[in-house]
């Protein structure tokens, strides 16, 4: 785990996903396994339900297209977010999508920023 500057956050990558924290976890292995599996699990119906306002913006693609398109994603446990930060929808803005439980069966908010 290392300090980034720019994000101002403690992060891991783990599994294609980077993890990032406010304040240093001491243990966030078992956590960071669990997350990136049920990310990966179920980025299909992760995808589907931000497909809608992705239209809205950017016109319709596919949900293979949305999942490419959206890269490598930044979770931050400590918030319950999804955060997008180099997905090429676009170079402005960051996506973030809200979740409610581990296993992202509960998505709640998709934010546009920027």
């Amino acid at each position: 785990m290392e300090f980034d500057d720019d994000l101002q956050q403690y992060v891991v990558e783990h599994k294609g996903i980077l993890f990032a924290w406010d304040e240093e976890p001491e243990e966030y292995e078992e956590l960071i396994d669990k997350l990136a599996e049920a990310y990966w699990k179920k980025i299909d119906s992760i995808a589907r339900y931000i497909s809608a306002d992705l239209e809205g913006m950017y016109g319709a693609h596919s949900i293979e297209s949305i999942k490419e398109k959206l890269g490598m994603p930044l979770i931050d446990p400590d918030n319950g977010e999804i955060n997008w930060l180099e997905h090429t929808f676009d170079g402005e803005h960051i996506f973030t999508l809200e979740y409610m439980d581990e296993e992202f069966k509960e998505l709640s908010y998709f934010m546009v920023n920027g």
